[in-house]
């Protein structure tokens, strides 16, 4: 064989490796086509925030009806708030506020016979809140009747009955003084214990 019979030769196997350029590429691997997505109902709420309005299509709850934040369940009587608290008559055995230190004394009184009406109303005056309620009660056996607080109660009673306390006027008017503190001197670790009271008419009132 010639030299140009083999050069021939060499030509047609490369153009049947690396074909002759004209021919189309091998087919690709074939997948199946996506399912168009079905257009979702608008959302139909008063919610207009987009942030919002984006995660609630996300998730694909854009057809959920939800209710406007204005309706009626929302103002109804109750609400999402819960019925409002009952009314606490008064004590029967109210505390003498005629001056910081009676004022004093009687909570420690009303604290001894546990009575939760009475140290209400210290804290509650009546120009401002007439009707003592459910939740007025509650705030004051937390504050004078629990047992976190009983230890603070006895030195505030220690301290009372030694004298060993002083009164210290805060603001005043042409009256006289209108809220003072009462530094107790407890000893222990708390040292010294200070309690605010307020004049509203002739009573004063603990803060």
């Amino acid at each position: 064989m010639g030299w140009w019979t083999k050069a021939v030769a060499v030509c047609a196997g490369a153009l049947l490796v690396v074909g002759c350029g004209n021919e189309p590429p091998p087919p690709g691997p074939s997948f199946p086509a996506a399912k168009a997505k079905a257009p979702l109902a608008p959302v139909t709420s008063a919610i207009a925030d987009p942030l919002l309005l984006a995660q609630i299509d996300e998730l694909g709850l854009a057809q959920v009806e939800l209710p406007a934040l204005d309706a009626p369940a929302a103002k109804a009587e109750g609400g999402f708030q819960g019925p409002p608290p009952r009314p606490v008559a008064d004590s029967a055995m109210p505390i003498d506020q005629t001056s910081p230190e009676r004022a004093l004394r009687g909570a420690l009184d009303a604290i001894a016979r546990s009575d939760a009406a009475a140290l209400a109303r210290l804290r509650r005056s009546p120009a401002s809140h007439p009707q003592l309620n459910e939740d007025d009660a509650a705030d004051a056996r937390r504050r004078f009747l629990s047992d976190s607080m009983a230890p603070t109660w006895k030195r505030i009673s220690q301290a009372l009955q030694r004298g060993a306390y002083e009164v210290v006027s805060s603001t005043k008017d042409s009256t006289g003084p209108t809220k003072v503190v009462v530094v107790l001197q407890v000893g222990g670790a708390l040292g010294t214990y200070r309690l605010s009271l307020y004049k509203d008419g002739d009573a004063w009132f603990m803060s």
